[in-house]
């Protein structure tokens, strides 16, 4: 079994952290202790990681657990402040993070949708990890949802460009495809043809789904388990107050 933590949407330090007055190094140190106290020793950022001058204690803090992290831009972070660093140089194409990794007949997705579609030369690629013959299962990561979760406030004022295009694309497949993702500061659940959706509580704040306007919901925090077997998926989120 292979078991991952996601945690998305840290804000470290930055303008809502600073709006909500919410300690978002705290909330992490939190939601890394109680990973490592599960045993887990893979974790996958799905974006809006922070200030920029926020992010060498990010790296440090991981690197001193032990952890081994995959990393995604959400539509806060931008692509100079990471370039330079060793950690991004290499999963770096024209400017966008995306990667993969295969295992056995499972493969994981990093893509990028922090500033635009998945099209282009990350559209490219992503064509040719779906066509892999060997791949019977595929797991996507990225910053934001791919379905709409039911015309939330999030779904009307800040969806993903494309998202109905990357929908059907990855539909295409007929193969199950699980979809990891961000960006909505909620916890969120939903099925469409073969893919399914998990959207991912904040570090920083938790949303209101449904109001006229960005609206806080509560100062919760927390992150996403998913256990990956031969012939299940299981996630669980966990919740800090």
């Amino acid at each position: 079994m292979n078991t991952l933590a996601q945690i998305t949407d840290l804000h470290l330090d930055d303008f809502l952290a600073q709006h909500y007055q919410v300690d978002t190094r705290k909330n992490f140190l939190t939601v890394l202790d109680d990973v490592r106290r599960r045993g887990i020793t893979d974790v996958v950022l799905t974006g809006d990681l922070g200030l920029p001058t926020s992010l060498d204690w990010l790296l440090k803090t991981i690197h001193d657990r032990g952890l081994t992290a995959r990393y995604l831009w959400g539509n806060h972070d931008e692509a100079v402040d990471f370039a330079p660093r060793s950690e991004f140089k290499t999963l770096i194409t024209d400017g966008l993070l995306f990667h993969k990794e295969i295992l056995g007949t499972d493969l994981l997705l990093y893509l990028d949708s922090s500033h635009g579609p998945v099209n282009g030369v990350q559209g490219l690629w992503l064509d040719e990890q779906l066509a892999l013959p060997e791949i019977e299962r595929i797991f996507v990561f990225i910053h934001h949802p791919v379905l709409d979760c039911g015309g939330t406030t999030m779904d009307r004022l800040y969806p993903a460009a494309g998202r109905d295009a990357l929908a059907e694309r990855l539909a295409s497949t007929k193969k199950p495809v699980q979809i990891y993702c961000g960006h909505y500061h909620t916890d969120h659940r939903q099925t469409w043809k073969n893919l399914t959706q998990s959207v991912t509580p904040a570090v920083v704040v938790q949303i209101k789904q449904h109001s006229p306007e960005i609206a806080l919901e509560d100062k919760s925090f927390g992150y996403r388990i998913i256990r990956i077997a031969h012939d299940t998926v299981e996630t669980d989120v966990v919740r800090f107050s």
